[in-house]
């Protein structure tokens, strides 16, 4: 039986690593060498990471819960959501729509006043004059995002107060946003990934904003 290989997969090249420090020892004769590539450092694991891979070596003997449920759990308690809803929002997508409110908060002077109190949340810099007077208008956008800024997951409004900016930063971004809505689409990956891979995903994008956490587990 012969398996066709599309030509795409085979114009792909090889990854080739870099020598080790052994070997360029022996070919130049150098002692004292420091590795810099992608996934070297010269300073090797942290203690947290090597006193978890001591502990996890205790169990490498079992096979490891594949349904990832203490990994769910974990996930689900700093998200402030339920597990199954982690794994459903990777496997079905979502949707998040923001209506243009600039209408409802009323002239041009008071979107800009309620960008400021929105760049104050996070505590950014701001017109504290302008934030103040925004303030008394949040009403209309605490709607979605809650009188306090932190958001809601349930219909996909981000939190304000983290400085955690997904579309940009500043005055006139934000002016833009409540100017001309937002509708942010997460496809549905669970046609392209499986149940395992959709675990492991969750973890990956997780881990991004919270490397500390990631590295002391």
């Amino acid at each position: 039986m012969t398996i066709a290989i599309p030509d795409h997969i085979l114009a792909i090249q090889p990854y080739v690593p870099g020598k080790p420090i052994e070997e360029l020892q022996r070919e130049l004769g150098l002692t004292d060498i420091v590795k810099l590539a992608s996934n070297e450092n010269p300073y090797g694991p942290g203690t947290r990471v090597l006193d978890a891979m001591r502990r996890a070596l205790e169990d490498t003997w079992l096979y490891p819960d594949g349904s990832g449920h203490q990994l769910k759990r974990k996930l689900a308690a700093k998200l402030g959501v339920e597990p199954a809803q982690i794994i459903e929002t990777l496997a079905k997508g979502w949707v998040g729509n923001m209506p243009p409110l600039g209408a409802a908060l009323g002239t041009a002077d008071d979107v800009k006043n309620v960008a400021q109190y929105v760049l104050s949340l996070s505590g950014g810099p701001h017109d504290s004059v302008r934030a103040a007077l925004g303030k008394s208008k949040f009403g209309v956008c605490a709607a979605c995002h809650g009188n306090d800024g932190k958001g809601n997951q349930a219909v996909g409004a981000p939190n304000l107060t983290d400085d955690n900016w997904l579309h940009g930063y500043g005055e006139s971004v934000i002016v833009g946003m409540i100017n001309n809505g937002k509708v942010n689409q997460m496809p549905a990956q669970a046609d392209k990934l499986g149940p395992a891979q959709i675990q492991v995903l969750a973890a990956y994008v997780w881990s991004f904003s919270n490397k500390t956490a990631v590295a002391g587990k």
